[in-house]
Parts: C-alpha cells; structure tokens; sequence
C-alpha cells in the first residue's frame, strides 16, 4: 500500500510537472511573440519589429539595408526560428517601400501584420499606408522603443524624388507613433550620414500549433490515462 501511494506521488509529480513546463514553454516568447494569439491555425501573416541595432542611411542600395536587418533578426533566436526572410521597411535608390516589401495596395491585398507583442498592426496592404496604424510597433522583445527611427519613407510608401532620396534615406519615422509619424515625421537635422534603428518586416509566416506545448500536455495526458487503466485492473 505505501509503494502504491509513493507510486502515485510520483506520478502525480511527474504529471505536475510536464503541465508546469508546458505552460512556461507556452509563454516563454510571452516578451517577444511571433505566433499571435489571435490567429488560427493555418492562418497567414507577417511581423514587424524594431531592430537591435542601428545604421546610417547613407546607401542608396536597398540591399544592404535589408542584409542589415536580416543580420539583426538572425541575432535573435526567436526571430532566427522562424526560418524566414527580412527586409527593410524603407525607401531608397529611387525605389518605395511599399513596393520593395511587396505591400503596394495596387499588387494585393495581403496579409495582417502583427508586432512583437502579438498586437495587429495593419489588417492588410491597404491598411499599412492608409495614414494610420492599429497599434505601435515594437522592438525584439515585444516592448515599446522612443525616438526617431529612419525610414525614407512617406505616409503611402513612397520614396521621396530630390537627391537625398535618390542616393539614400533622409527621412525620420517616430518608433511609437501610430498616426502617419509612425513611417514619416517632420524631422529637422536628421541626416542620411547619423546612425538610426530601422523597421523590419518578414516574409509571409503560417500560423501553426507550438510543437511544444502540445507534445507536452499530450504525454501528460497519456501518462494519467495509463495511470488510470492499471487503477481500474487493481
């Protein structure tokens, strides 16, 4: 009878347990969420996010700024995970942002957008350059960032035509703004030489289950089935 209640404990333990570290692996990424909790499985979607680091905007190559990014998001292993590309949310060399980031309204609708606090940015293409945004965007860890950032970039995704946005990027965005100021803002001294962070945007994720979780609770599950089959052979 005493092994049979130690046996119990231990189970029960053991059970307690799997649930416990199911849960911290559920919300682990509770700082820096890259499966929104208001999507279903299968649903597509992207994610933006503020970068680590910072650069100038000398360059008039988009490419560089995207390697910059795709650097800054391998940096981070939540991001790393994803296993999917970056690119600069910016204007440069003559060529609009929203083009460059396939989010032109003219070529799709597209798909939401979501920060790293699993918050909606945009419903859609139209809805990223429509003047406004739904929530601000944040940085790796899901947490609000102040100042200017470097964009390039007007209100619509469009470039701008004179020489500094031919040759490179001169143009502020404010980092927690949520009116157009989040990819344009009037911004006196800034200039295409100073080190500012950037937006990042990834290619198009699908939402799907954490693996995790689920093998999880499942084996805790099947562990207090069996428990419960050798009771009812006793």
């Amino acid at each position: 009878m005493k092994n049979t209640n130690i046996n119990k404990m231990t189970l029960c333990g053991l059970i307690l347990s799997l649930f416990t570290l199911a849960a911290v692996t559920s919300t682990t990424h509770a700082a820096g969420v890259t499966l929104p909790p208001s999507l279903n499985p299968g649903d597509e979607y992207r994610l933006i996010y503020i970068t680590n680091g910072a650069r100038s905007g000398a360059s008039a190559l988009l490419s560089d700024y995207d390697a910059f990014v795709t650097a800054d998001a391998a940096a981070i292993s939540i991001l790393a995970a994803l296993g999917t590309t970056w690119q600069i949310i910016g204007s440069a060399g003559g060529v609009w942002a929203r083009d460059h980031t396939n989010t032109n309204p003219a070529s799709g609708s597209g798909v939401p957008i979501f920060n790293l606090a699993g918050l909606n940015v945009a419903n859609n293409n139209a809805d990223l350059w429509d003047g406004t945004i739904n929530n601000f965007n944040t940085d790796a860890t899901g947490g609000a960032v102040s100042g200017r950032l470097l964009s390039g970039t007007d209100s619509l995704g469009q470039g701008f035509s004179g020489p500094l946005g031919v040759n490179g990027m001169d143009y502020a965005s404010n980092a927690n703004g949520t009116d157009f100021s989040w990819i344009a803002q009037a911004a006196p001294g800034v200039s295409q030489n100073d080190v500012y962070r950037m937006y990042g945007i990834s290619g198009v994720l699908t939402a799907v289950p954490e693996p995790g979780s689920a093998a999880l609770l499942g084996l805790g599950t099947l562990l207090l089935a069996a428990r419960r089959r050798r009771s009812a052979q006793a």
